[in-house]
């Protein structure tokens, strides 16, 4: 009876839309970033902090910066299924939050001939990757939500690599609706992650144990569920497939032929 009970709370959370806060420790650095993380300023403070982790940091010495992108197995198997994706249909990949840009970089390395165009907000964290990042063919600064889309190439595919938990629901649809009036045909969103119910107890879970060391958490940004994904992408954009890029799952999308 409890189980069935149990079954039934699982399956309803399930089927719901679910948009819950998401918060991340980030190992003593936390004064530095304030109480929000998804600023250009908090965000330069890990693009150029050498000891903060090397999934956010970007090193200046472009040697050390490309073994890092190369010893990095994940990725090169998320940028050939990228370029499998992309290629049949796309000459060019523009690529927003590109952060220290090792998926950029693997997918120009996989497909040479594929223009790759990088951006991201946080101006010293492009500075920094324009001198290591020799075979972009753009990098530049660029602010998602306060942007001029039309400065993005219409034909190509925008790229939305683990970028899905810096804005709330609101947010993602003003970058959508403007997009969608830009007419950007095209667009592969993959997800930082998609909350299940196991993920959504983990997540408690870890809050908690943080809480009881007393050791301070900052505000990263938004999880969801699948269902939530689905209704703020469909809004302006149709869902063409649901693809696999390695281990993650992204959707594949395209502009709606009545919101042209």
């Amino acid at each position: 009876m409890a189980g069935s009970i149990v079954q039934m709370i699982i399956d309803k959370i399930t089927k719901m839309e679910l948009t819950l806060k998401y918060y991340y420790y980030f190992d003593g650095l936390e004064d530095e970033l304030g109480d929000y993380l998804n600023t250009p300023a908090s965000w330069d403070v890990l693009r150029t902090n050498d000891g903060a982790q090397k999934i956010f940091s970007i090193s200046e010495d472009r040697e050390t910066w490309q073994k890092t992108c190369l010893s990095n197995e994940q990725l090169k198997s998320k940028a050939k299924d990228i370029v499998k994706i992309v290629t049949p249909e796309f000459n060019c990949v523009c690529s927003f939050g590109v952060g220290a840009g090792y998926l950029e970089y693997l997918i120009k390395k996989e497909e040479p001939s594929l223009q790759v165009k990088c951006s991201d907000f946080s101006p010293q964290g492009i500075e920094r990757l324009k001198k290591v990042f020799l075979e972009a063919d753009e990098v530049v600064t660029f602010d998602m939500i306060q942007g001029d889309w039309e400065r993005v190439d219409s034909q190509g595919i925008c790229l939305f690599y683990r970028v899905s938990e810096m804005f709330d629901d609101a947010q993602w649809r003003r970058v959508f609706y403007k997009m969608k009036h830009a007419g950007i045909k095209g667009m592969l969103f993959v997800p930082s992650e998609i909350l299940t119910f196991k993920k959504i107890l983990y997540q408690q879970f870890k809050y908690i144990i943080f809480r009881l060391l007393r050791r301070r958490m900052t505000f990263s940004g938004y999880l969801r569920n699948e269902q939530r994904f689905i209704s703020i992408l469909s809004e302006f954009y149709e869902i063409v497939q649901v693809v696999d890029v390695g281990e993650a799952k992204g959707f594949l999308l395209k502009l709606r032929t009545e919101s042209k």
